[in-house]
């Protein structure tokens, strides 16, 4: 007896959390997506693969908003939004880097379809994901100031990777200029 009332509690409390989690607040479940990658800010994940990751889930906390109609998941689909823009531009600066790794001294490096050429286009495609993400977190601040307040979100952290991006492209920009 004593086994079966165990087993019913057990199913209860489980029934229970399952019920409380599939009722997050939409910001809830982007805070949890973000601090499983350690995403903070403008930090994206450390590596090339939890970056496809985090994207791959950004993506399905996007498509389960549409069925949510109400302020809080519009704000979050805009966060989200730029989530997926620094997570594509992350992932564009990992493919620029692995061209300039494979960089030849024997071969015509700057001709287009290799690596010099494609690490350039790929950083400028960086830059342009990081800037556009920074644009529309300045219209995220503008347009849901009510619920940026409520998320703590306060400054335009997209602003500060985009920033730090096209400085950093720069400098490798310059080195493929030299070196082409």
């Amino acid at each position: 007896m004593k086994k079966w009332l165990i087993l019913i509690g057990l199913a209860l409390v489980i029934a229970a959390y399952l019920s409380f989690s599939s009722q997050n607040s939409p910001y809830a479940r982007l805070n949890e997506i973000e601090n499983k990658y350690g995403v903070a800010d403008s930090m994206m994940p450390a590596s090339e693969e939890s970056t496809q990751m985090l994207k791959a889930e950004l993506s399905s906390l996007k498509k389960s908003l549409q069925s949510d109609s109400s302020k809080d998941a519009e704000a979050v689909a805009v966060l989200v939004n730029i989530r997926l823009d620094l997570a594509e531009a992350a992932l564009k600066l990992y493919g620029a880097k692995k061209n300039l790794g494979a960089m030849s001294p024997f071969s015509n490096n700057c001709a287009q379809g290799k690596p010099a050429f494609e690490a350039r286009k790929l950083l400028d495609e960086a830059v342009a994901k990081a800037k556009n993400a920074s644009d529309r977190m300045k219209l995220f601040l503008g347009s849901y100031s009510a619920e940026a307040g409520k998320f703590g979100i306060t400054n335009n952290y997209a602003k500060g990777y985009s920033d730090f991006l096209e400085e950093s492209v720069l400098i490798d920009k310059r080195s493929l200029e030299i070196f082409c």
